[in-house]
């Protein structure tokens, strides 16, 4: 088992007193890297990222995370390793290493084979699910002390151990999604003016943000480009019109960047407000959901981006804390399914502290697909959850802007969910489609939800 650490006084001390992290002179028969406590944490984001934006934006050749350009070495392998210039190591194989080059090393584990057994026959009679884990599931939250396949590892405290948690630039993307989202769907002076989507359009676009990996990411689900000598493209560095013939792969590019900078521009010039918050708040989440799935994929050859995973999803915070993002909003609509999409993240800590990175390739990699499938199968429960929750929302609105906005939504973050869906039940996922491209008209809504709860049942 590898030693990891960071220094000494940003870690935080174990109940018993042992130190959660490398000891002062390196030594003892385990020694754990060490986990920033949440204000350590979120003062550390605040104060450092003004500093992160300036050394990407003037220092070149920093060995940067979500490998942003040449220039910031933010290895969008999203190797999200902010090194406090923004290491994001964004491998992009999004591992947010990027060396500018993006490996987009990801390995589409996603089989996602829905483990998961449902003791409730009859999901649609009302009553929630009962799910239980798959036996080869990690849940270190439940104290079990049999988690095989998963031998002892470091995850085992039910804490996410950092591998760098200086340098995660991610949390600051997050942090700028919170703001977008104060500026516009959040904003208690509805609809957003012309000032509120200028603000958000500047949250979106500051340097090494949100945008910068949006035009980046590519959907680690999908089979990566092929280069013809059995290696891989990253989109990043493809034609438009070798992006459009790959356009589910390369997602940030071809789909969810011209929905949300088309909706920002308009949402500035008055036009229709509540309509493009909706497309922009749609458009964000995917791509928080298919970010966290990326970089806990591309870790496996960029582990910084192990920690982009984590950061992606809850912004930087651990279980018991204040959330904020894509953990935030799931949390908020279904505790257990938060539980379970922070188990998943969990199972990658353990597996990346299990299978020593510093060797010249990963052993085990089908822990980490195992890991992958756990967590994948959570994140899409939380999609579902959250169109499930707008979908109620839609349903009781009376005809108008408001109403229409909430159908954009949907419209948009349902397709998400077809991939997967046709995977499980080819049948559902035909219903499913014509309800996403059907205007809004919906003969029965307590069907569509059902067909919802029922492909997309357990965490």
């Amino acid at each position: 088992m590898r030693t990891r650490g960071l220094p000494h006084a940003f870690g935080r001390r174990h109940p018993t007193g042992a130190s959660i992290g490398r000891s002062p002179d390196g030594t003892g028969a385990r020694a754990r890297r060490m986990v920033p406590t949440v204000r350590e944490a979120f003062e550390m984001t605040r104060i450092w990222t003004p500093i992160f934006i300036l050394a990407a934006m003037g220092i070149a050749g920093c060995s940067c995370g979500e490998k942003d350009d040449p220039t910031a070495t933010d290895a969008d392998s999203d190797t999200d390793t902010d090194t406090g210039s923004d290491t994001d190591t964004d491998t992009d194989t999004d591992t947010d290493t990027d060396t500018g080059t993006d490996s987009d090393t990801d390995t589409d584990t996603d089989t996602d084979t829905d483990t998961d057994t449902d003791t409730d026959t009859d999901l649609c009679a009302g009553d929630d699910p009962i799910c239980e884990a798959a036996d080869d599931d990690y849940e270190p939250r439940t104290g079990d002390a049999d988690d095989a396949p998963y031998a002892d590892c470091i995850a085992d405290d039910d804490a996410y151990h950092a591998f760098n948690a200086l340098s995660i630039s991610t949390i600051a993307r997050v942090a700028a999604f919170e703001a977008i989202a104060d500026a516009l769907w959040r904003n208690p002076d509805q609809p957003p003016d012309s000032a509120d989507f200028l603000e958000a359009a500047n949250q979106y676009a500051l340097a090494e943000g949100i945008e910068s990996r949006v035009n980046r990411r590519e959907d680690e689900h999908y089979p990566c480009v092929d280069d013809g000598a059995g290696g891989c493209l990253q989109c990043r560095n493809l034609t438009a019109d070798e992006i459009t013939a790959n356009c589910d792969r390369c997602v940030g590019q071809c789909q969810i960047q011209p929905i949300v900078r088309d909706a920002l521009d308009a949402g500035i010039a008055a036009e229709s407000p509540l309509l493009h918050a909706a497309r922009v708040e749609a458009g964000l989440i995917w791509f928080l959901y298919i970010s966290t799935y990326k970089e806990c994929t591309t870790c496996a050859s960029a582990q910084p981006d192990c920690d982009s995973c984590w950061a992606y999803f809850t912004g930087g915070w651990q279980r018991d804390e204040d959330v904020v993002g894509l953990a935030d909003i799931v949390q908020g609509i279904e505790a257990e399914t938060f539980d379970r999409t922070f188990d998943g993240i969990l199972a990658i800590d353990c597996w990346d502290d299990l299978d020593d990175a510093s060797l010249p390739a990963r052993d085990d990699l089908a822990l980490q697909a195992l890991a992958l499938a756990q967590l994948d199968r959570a994140l899409l429960r939380g999609v579902a959850i959250i169109l499930r929750d707008r979908i109620e929302t839609w349903d009781g609105l009376p005809a108008g802007a408001e109403k229409d906005a909430a159908w954009v939504f949907i419209s948009i973050l349902g397709p998400v969910l077809q991939r997967e869906a046709e995977v499980r039940d080819a049948v559902i996922a035909g219903q499913l489609e014509d309800a996403w491209g059907s205007d809004g008209v919906v003969p029965d809504v307590d069907a569509l939800i059902c067909d919802l709860e029922t492909v997309f049942h357990c965490p």
